[in-house]
């Protein structure tokens, strides 16, 4: 297929991501926070399991640095109700978006860093936030969860100043990361499912374009990025790949890896490269045909990946959960 006709298909179907998360100008600014009881009723929540809690806390900490902090408590713990379920069926999905938000954070704060210093009291309040969250992780057995955490508590212990807190949960993300790339390595596939989110998210911070599993954008604005940059983004995603190329070759999130970088190749406008990843992606399914690319149709809202073609529907029962 043509360059132009999967172009087509990514503008078609919304695959372009110009979500640009930023940090508020003047979130410094504030008086401070009070803890009204949600960390509290969080913490202390048993019917939630400890990966959720964190996620939570750190959800928290998130609103401190991008102004989303003036959350009613009413309205946070209705969101804690309703999410049990879901966060077992879109864990997956919600800590990457954390992942890219939280480093793309991170590295516009390191090229425009505020002026004005963060208050105490926010600092305290933020610190004693990730702190709670850590400890959540201590009762869990989650590797996924915790690796992806740590990453994302060493960003915003850095952003609110508490170096130590920085540089040890950044050398526990980083000597994971290290042992998924050693040629001998005997990482579980939990860790290496995060070691390879947390790369891909790094390299998300420096050029911000997501390849979603489905698309639902209308319109697209045109990538800007450096060689410099593209060249730092593109070895973090070669890396991520790498990593994943130590599971099997049936597996979906090895396979979708090396979709996702044909497609953000081409959406960057590097043909040449583009090709190539796909010739990687093709030979590990069986099958040389660019429609492999997008998922296909398998009836009551369901997708089917890694086939050209679906002659039956799948057997779901529409309208049965």
């Amino acid at each position: 297929m043509r360059k132009k006709s999967v172009l087509a298909l990514l503008f078609a179907g919304g695959l372009l991501s110009s979500k640009h998360p930023a940090l508020s100008a003047d979130y410094r600014s504030t008086e401070g926070h009070k803890d009204n009881g949600v960390v509290q009723s969080v913490a202390e929540d048993s019917q939630l399991p400890p990966e959720l809690r964190a996620y939570f806390l750190l959800q928290l900490v998130e609103g401190l640095i991008d102004r989303r902090s003036s959350i009613g408590e009413k309205k946070f713990e209705y969101k804690v109700q309703v999410s049990q379920s879901w966060w077992l069926s879109k864990k997956q999905t919600a800590l990457r978006d954390f992942l890219q938000r939280v480093a793309r954070s991170e590295q516009l704060e390191q090229k425009n860093p505020s002026s004005n210093p963060i208050p105490a009291a926010t600092k305290k309040f933020a610190q004693s936030m990730i702190t709670k969250a850590l400890a959540e992780l201590d009762s869990s057995s989650d590797d996924f969860c915790k690796l992806n955490f740590y990453f994302i508590a060493s960003n915003q212990f850095k952003i609110f100043g508490d170096q130590s807190g920085y540089l040890k949960y950044k050398k526990i993300v980083d000597d994971a990361i290290h042992s998924c790339e050693a040629d001998n390595s005997t990482a579980n596939d939990n860790t290496i499912l995060a070691a390879a989110a947390i790369l891909d998210a790094m390299a998300y911070a420096i050029i911000p374009v997501n390849i979603p599993d489905r698309f639902d954008l209308k319109n697209s604005e045109k990538v800007d990025f450096t060689e410099q940059e593209y060249s730092e983004s593109r070895k973090l995603k070669q890396r991520s790949n790498a990593i994943l190329d130590h599971l099997k070759s049936d597996n979906h999130n090895r396979r979708k890896a090396h979709r996702d970088l044909a497609l953000w190749y081409l959406v960057l406008q590097k043909d040449q490269e583009s090709e190539a990843e796909k010739k990687v992606l093709f030979d590990l399914v069986g099958i040389h045909d660019d429609r492999l690319l997008f998922p296909t149709s398998g009836g009551c809202g369901h997708v089917v990946w890694w086939v050209v073609d679906v002659k039956e529907q799948v057997g779901y029962d529409c309208g049965m959960g």
